[in-house]
């Protein structure tokens, strides 16, 4: 039985505490998304290491999300599921705490194991998680909650990244930057409890599950138009993630503080955006609206790689974190939920996450091995630039859009 016959009172309430979810996980994100990288170079990480950072725990992703539905097998409702490995994701938030504790030599490899660890529980939590929330709210609530929360966590990331900014700027080093992870795992913790307030209807029994359990998503045309595009999305995107805060610090001489301002202004275009997002999807459909928002996030990197001074990278900041938003936030998992029935949800779900778990490793390493290559960082943040544009291109590739028009006609409808 799917969630749209249980009562309106409960998918109100699911809908509140899925906001809630995002905006305390939005403010514990700020911490690693904003301030990892940058401290990372504090302590001496190489941009090989500063690539593993970022490029590590998605790889584990890809293997961890592939247990998502036999964890998800062995309980009676997702909540429960999705209990020991939301917790154990958020450990990623407080263990980089303990890194000024370590010998010198050992902090960037502390760094490297504290972030890739919790990967672990979170290719499990993913999958239950997508599972859980499309079952928590009708199909027809599922646009404006996801145009709520991708809302929510800019907004929320934005004064995260504010507030801890300030911090790492007036208080002593590194226990700046111990007490910024402890707060961010305390918003965390808050955030868990909302997921976990959260019902739906009891889980198909064993039979039902094994039967799903041999199902594969890759038989489905649809899905792998949504996994072409969700590939070359993530990685063209994911392929500058390391590379422009190494450049923004060591090229342009970007303080912690700075890097707040770049954060606000980053992720207060997302908000905006996010709410724009509904109506430009009316129009036009998800998948074009994926590739002219990754058309802007080429604009974005041309801006990083060519600006002659901190302020004017601004600019781009204020692209990339709104057509990013767009794009990936609402954007993808939209195509996502529209190419996928409610029918197997755990494993498209699995390999969905699959998909952006080997894309987000492969991006962020590829950009930082040209760095230690001795490629110049600006040349590799122009290579980032082309990417994307050839990611646009092939998102939009009439063979690939032919289901353009029944898609934008069945939206429209639907509206």
């Amino acid at each position: 039985m799917s969630f749209h016959h249980t009562s309106s009172q409960f998918e109100q309430s699911n809908f509140r505490h899925l906001v809630f979810d995002i905006a305390w996980f939005g403010l514990a994100l700020a911490a690693t998304s904003r301030f990892l990288s940058v401290y990372a170079i504090r302590v001496g990480a190489s941009a090989t290491e500063i690539g593993l950072i970022t490029a590590l725990p998605s790889l584990i992703l890809l293997f961890s999300s592939g247990l998502g539905g036999v964890w998800q097998r062995r309980y009676s409702t997702r909540e429960r599921a999705l209990s020991w490995p939301g917790l154990g994701m958020r450990m990623m938030f407080i263990l980089p705490a303990f890194t000024p504790l370590l010998p010198e030599h050992l902090r960037p490899l502390w760094l490297i194991i504290s972030i890739s660890l919790p990967a672990i529980p979170q290719g499990i939590a993913g999958v239950v998680f997508i599972d859980m929330m499309r079952e928590s709210v009708s199909q027809s609530a599922l646009p404006k909650l996801l145009s709520h929360r991708a809302l929510w966590l800019n907004i929320m990331l934005a004064l995260g990244a504010l507030a801890f900014g300030l911090l790492l700027e007036k208080a002593p080093y590194p226990l700046n930057y111990q007490i910024m992870f402890g707060v961010a795992f305390l918003a965390a913790l808050l955030s868990f409890k909302h997921c976990y307030a959260i019902r739906t209807e009891p889980l198909p029994t064993n039979g039902t599950m094994h039967r799903a359990s041999t199902f594969s998503p890759w038989k489905s045309p649809k899905f792998r138009q949504v996994a072409l595009v969700t590939a070359v999305v993530q990685l063209t995107f994911t392929f500058l993630v390391s590379v422009t805060p190494i450049f923004l610090v060591k090229e342009r001489g970007a303080t912690e503080g700075f890097m707040a301002i770049f954060g606000m202004v980053e992720l207060g275009a997302g908000a905006v955006m996010a709410v724009l997002t509904p109506r430009i999807v009316r129009k036009i459909g998800h998948r074009a609206m994926i590739a002219a928002m990754m058309v802007g996030t080429a604009l974005a990197a041309v801006i990083f790689a060519l600006a002659p001074n901190l302020h004017l990278t601004l600019i781009g900041a204020a692209l990339s974190g709104g057509c990013w938003a767009a794009a990936a936030m609402i954007g993808l998992f939209g195509f996502f939920t529209e190419n996928t029935p409610t029918e197997n949800t755990a494993a498209y779900a699995t390999a969905y996450q699959q998909v952006i778990g080997l894309s987000a490793f492969l991006g962020p390493m590829i950009g930082s091995l040209l760095v230690s290559g001795g490629i110049s960082l600006v040349t590799v943040i122009l290579i980032g630039a082309c990417l994307r544009i050839g990611s646009a291109v092939v998102v939009d590739f009439p063979l690939l859009a032919r289901g353009r028009r029944e898609e934008i006609t069945e939206i429209q409808v639907q509206h």
